[in-house]
């Protein structure tokens, strides 16, 4: 893999691995001194793919939600679709919308339709890694969330009306 960025922390596209025949990524960060300026050295660990769809199984958003793993050349590393893993996110069915998203490295809030059904989600860079995270909210969940915030703010707005009534009588 080529380090594009002198300082960095690097995550390399999946590759079979030599040694074990295992689907893995690279990771590879440098360590600096005190001062902060000065690289002695650089510390790295092979990924399997399966260690990642460990990991990333347990995050969710919400009751339904879920979050997508990139890398830097837009292939999905995890999705809780196993046969969408490793294809591109343009391979997938995935909204246009995202598709640019992840083209342009742009973080942005997105409506968007995965798997046929729409959602809401973000897309954010993973630090200078060049890989992306996608979130994923089923619109349902999404406008359930905002009802009921907006049933808590009107009860507020109400209670702060009666409370102004009540303290102008006295």
């Amino acid at each position: 893999f080529v380090c594009t960025q002198l300082g960095y922390s690097i995550l390399t596209e999946p590759y079979v691995d030599a040694s074990t025949g295992q689907l893995i990524l690279s990771a590879a960060s440098p360590i600096y001194d005190e001062d902060g300026k000065t690289i002695l050295g650089v510390a790295g660990m092979d990924i399997s793919m399966e260690q990642i769809d460990t990991v990333m199984h347990e995050y969710k958003i919400g009751k339904a939600g879920y979050v997508m793993l990139l890398s830097s050349e837009g292939m999905l590393i995890y999705h809780p679709n196993s046969e969408d893993v490793q294809k591109n996110i343009s391979e997938i069915g995935m909204s246009q919308n995202v598709i640019d998203a992840v083209a342009n490295k742009e973080a942005s809030f997105l409506k968007y339709k995965d798997e046929g059904k729409t959602k809401y989600g973000y897309v954010e860079m993973i630090s200078d890694t060049g890989y992306m995270v996608i979130s994923s909210l089923p619109s349902t969940e999404y406008y359930s969330a905002l009802v009921k915030l907006i049933v808590v703010l009107v009860i507020l707005f109400a209670g702060g009306i009666v409370l102004i009534m009540v303290g102008m009588k006295k």
